[in-house]
This record gives C-alpha cells, structure tokens and sequence, in this order.
C-alpha cells in the first residue's frame, strides 16, 4: 500500500481499538521505562500526545520526578518548524499550542540541533504507523522527520498493536527508529539493546 492508504488503513484501525486505552498506554510506559533502564538513557525527549496517541503523562512524571532532563517539542512560528524543549514540570511548563497540542510555554528557551551533544537520549516518538524495519508513518507534514534530522539519539517508535504493518515505503527523507514499543513489545529493529547477564 501507499502511504495515504496506510494513513486510511491506520486511522480505521485506531477508531475501531477497544475504548480502554489507559491500560494499554500504561503497559507502553511500562515497556518504555524497562527500555530505558537497559539502555542507560539519561536524556528523554518525549511527545504531548494527540488524542489517537498513548499518553505517556506517568512515565514522564517519573523521569522528571528522579531529576532527569525531560525534552518536549514546541512550534516555532518563525521557523514553522518544531523544535525541542526542556520542561521540569508538566502542570505549569506546559500550554496549547499549534494543533492544539500542548507544548512548552513560550517563554522556556529551545534546544538547536544536534540535540544530544554526548549525553544517552532517547527519543519516543509517536506516529501512525510502524514496520518490524523502522519505518515509521507519520501524518504527512514531515515535521518529526525535520525534526529528528538532528538527532543522534536511540530514537523509539511508539505506538498500539493494530498500528504495526508488515511494511511501509521509505523514502530518503524519512528518519526510522532504533526500538518500536508497543503494549505487549519491545521490538529491537537495530538490534542494539544490551544484552542481559
């Protein structure tokens, strides 16, 4: 399939989901904290999620809580661009923004790339759809695959079961992804988690 079909196929796929999505959106923060204890993460930057992503409020309430750097994106009106922030508390840093998504308030001063300078960060990112290759669908405008054009980062693909695909077309512009993480797996598309032992 194409990729608007796949965006079609995606979108039918999450309207048709069970309603209980907390539970699900709580085993992915608790397969994504298991991928940063092996991975020895000291950086994450994250996503306020859209109504059709999981919500990955409680895991980063937890990273922020342990005194870790938290990164969200914010709109940049001038650039039309996203761009990452760091946030240090998700009840007052954050505010509506473009799409009506909330980001950090405008006033917290944004990161340029490369973001990870020599720090471990891990990236989740959401979309709407992935393969078992890395390939991540998004919704069309390009902006995650901009934005992670400066990361260097383990980058993790998060999503529900129902949005993985047998496969979807890449191209050049396209940014994949280390890890998928979904809630019943931990996919290692690079094959560099560490190994237990």
């Amino acid at each position: 399939m194409d990729k608007t079909s796949l965006r079609k196929e995606a979108k039918t796929r999450l309207q048709a989901m069970d309603s209980d999505r907390r539970k699900k959106d709580e085993s992915i923060c608790r397969r994504v904290t298991e991928l940063l204890r092996k991975t020895e993460a000291s950086a994450l930057a994250a996503y306020a999620a859209m109504k059709s992503e999981p919500m990955l409020e409680s895991l980063m309430s937890a990273w922020l809580q342990s005194g870790r750097t938290l990164y969200l994106p914010r709109f940049n009106q001038s650039s039309r661009e996203y761009e990452m922030v760091a946030v240090h508390d998700l009840s007052t840093d954050l505010v509506a923004g473009h799409y009506g998504i909330l980001e950090p308030r405008g006033e917290l001063a944004g990161l340029q790339p490369p973001y990870d300078g020599n720090r471990r960060m891990m990236w989740l990112i959401p979309g709407l759809g992935f393969d078992m290759n890395g390939h991540r669908l998004g919704r069309g405008g390009g902006y995650y695959d901009r934005l992670l054009s400066g990361a260097t980062g383990m980058k993790t693909g998060i999503g529900y079961d129902c949005q993985i695909f047998d496969a979807i077309p890449c191209e050049p512009h396209d940014v994949g992804v280390d890890y998928v993480v979904t809630e019943t797996r931990i996919v290692d598309v690079a094959g560099i988690m560490p190994k237990e032992g």
